[in-house]
């Protein structure tokens, strides 16, 4: 987990692989591949909640470092 919390780029890897997750399924829905119904918005609000709650636990590690 110590290796997913390490800043690089002023975000924690972390954000970084949730954004990308939430980004994939963007694509997946603009071209149809999977359908944009109740379940892919859960699952998005869900990606977004989970990039907030890493970011701030990111925000909290970099106090931790000054």
């Amino acid at each position: 987990m110590k290796v997913l919390m390490k800043v690089w780029g002023g975000q924690p890897i972390l954000s970084w692989l949730f954004q990308i997750a939430l980004g994939y399924l963007a694509f997946l829905v603009s071209r149809n591949k999977i359908a944009n119904n109740t379940n892919t918005i859960i699952i998005a609000g869900t990606l977004v909640i989970l990039i907030f709650l890493s970011l701030s636990i990111g925000s909290k590690h970099k106090k931790d470092y000054k």
